[in-house]
This record gives structure tokens, C-alpha cells and sequence, in this order.
């Protein structure tokens, strides 16, 4: 009886191997802020005030959620930022070791901020976005040159965790 043949999936294709980039970059993938005893003070007292209120209305399960949430945030508050390695190429751009071909998004765009980011708009409804740090680069060629391949929209702004994280400094 004959083997079936199985259906191969789609190979992703690895620009890096081919190519030599156009533009390459190494940045931090977010702003690490210098967080004194005091920041550490206030997230403790506001976690106490509000584990307090809800111990008041009888909120457990709230109590429980405060309290866990304020952990997750004073053990993230400890970690350093990781070094992303970026390269623009004539077919696409690769992240680390991802690559990610021009014809997987619709459009780009710049936001500027502590840490600029190309954001890259992906194809399909709920497909989503690609950020890259643009720290260590000349960010308008970065964009002349991408804007030859993809549409560019106006700058988005920053998104609501991005100014939440800002505003926290977390």
C-alpha cells in the first residue's frame, strides 16, 4: 500500500541566510527606569490601602488579585531589558532570529516616545502588530527606506499599556 504524501508546511524563510541586511541594530526592547526606595514605598502603601478597602467590603477574591498583582509588578520591576538584534533587508526585516516578509503586513509606522518603535500593521483583521525598538539607528533612513516597500500611516501614538508602564514607571 503506498505512503500518502504528507502536506509540508510552508517553510519560513530566513532572510538573514540570503542577503546582506541594509540596516542592522541592536536595542533594548524597553526603557529600564531607575526606581528609588520611595517608588517601592508607594506601590506597597497603595497595595495595603486597597487590599484594605476591599478587606473592608468583604472582597476576597479582590483582595487576592491586588495582592498577587503588586507582586508580579515589584518582581518585573527587577528585570533588565534584553538586547533585540534588528535587520532591514530588501525582501523584509528579522527580529532576533524571526523573520518576517514585507508581504505579511498592510503598513507601518514610527512611534516616537522614550523608545521609538517601528510598528509594523500585519495582514488580516486580527492579526495584529510587530514592534522594533529604533535605538541605535538613523530612524528617518529606517523609514525612507521601508516606506519604498510598505505604506506608511501617521504615528499612532503610544498604545495604553506603553503609557501606563510610562506613567508608573515600570
Amino acid at each position: 500500500m503506498p505512503e500518502k504524501k504528507k502536506d509540508k508546511e510552508p517553510e519560513e524563510k530566513d532572510l538573514s541566510e540570503t542577503r546582506k541586511p541594509v540596516f542592522v541594530w541592536k536595542s533594548a526592547d524597553f526603557v529600564q527606569y531607575d526606581r528609588s526606595n520611595q517608588w517601592y514605598t508607594t506601590v506597597v502603601l497603595a497595595t495595603a490601602a486597597v487590599a484594605a478597602l476591599l478587606v473592608w467590603q468583604q472582597i476576597w477574591t479582590g483582595v487576592i488579585l491586588v495582592v498577587v498583582a503588586a507582586l508580579i509588578m515589584l518582581i518585573s520591576s527587577r528585570l533588565k531589558p534584553r538586547e533585540v538584534k534588528c535587520a532591514v533587508f530588501t525582501e523584509g526585516i528579522v527580529v532576533d532570529e524571526r523573520s518576517y516578509e514585507y508581504g505579511q503586513f498592510k503598513s507601518f509606522w514610527i512611534n516616537a516616545g522614550e523608545l521609538p518603535k517601528l510598528v509594523f500593521q500585519r495582514v488580516g483583521k486580527i492579526a495584529g502588530v510587530v514592534e522594533i525598538p529604533l535605538q541605535n539607528v538613523d530612524i528617518d533612513q529606517v523609514r525612507l527606506y521601508i516606506s519604498k516597500h510598505l505604506p506608511q500611516e501617521d504615528d499612532q501614538g503610544e498604545n495604553l499599556v506603553d503609557r501606563i508602564n510610562r506613567m508608573l514607571r515600570f
